[in-house]
């Protein structure tokens, strides 16, 4: 099952926009759990994933 996430993950002039996309309910509860537990907030380790993803891909087409 999924279900529907809105977080704001991009910038513009220095404000952040809305992203909204379809999640497992399992990985959204995972990830709510670690926020609870963490103090972090979701949209926060949504962004680095992003950033980190890619970050990861950019390095990859430079090797090519």
């Amino acid at each position: 099952m999924y279900v529907n996430v809105g977080v704001s993950t991009m910038r513009e002039q220095g404000r952040l926009l809305s992203l909204v996309f379809r999640l497992e309910r399992a990985k959204l509860e995972a990830l709510k759990d670690l926020s609870k537990n963490t103090r972090i907030r979701q949209s926060e380790y949504l962004r680095e994933a992003i950033s980190d993803l890619l970050l990861k891909y950019e390095q990859g087409a430079a090797r090519n």
